[in-house]
């Protein structure tokens, strides 16, 4: 097992690219398990934790989805 270096030392190390496959799904996967055991107890959405919906079309780039859609969609 390759023990955890920063992205800095592998390139030190003449690296030109590392993958680390399963950090970002661990740590998604806890922000899913927080999030279902808040919704089971009833407890609102932490905006300190979490994106609100302007904040989420942007990451996702919903306006060029929406033109995508419209330019693909059938005539009716």
């Amino acid at each position: 097992m390759t023990p955890w270096l920063d992205p800095a030392d592998f390139r030190a190390l003449g690296y030109a690219m590392i993958l680390y496959p399963t950090t970002v799904l661990f740590g998604v996967t806890k922000a899913i398990e927080r999030t279902l055991d808040n919704l089971r107890g009833g407890r609102p959405l932490d905006g300190a934790t979490s994106v609100d919906m302007k904040a989420f079309e942007e990451l996702v780039d919903l306006p060029d989805w929406a033109e995508i859609e419209a330019r693909f969609q059938p005539k009716e």
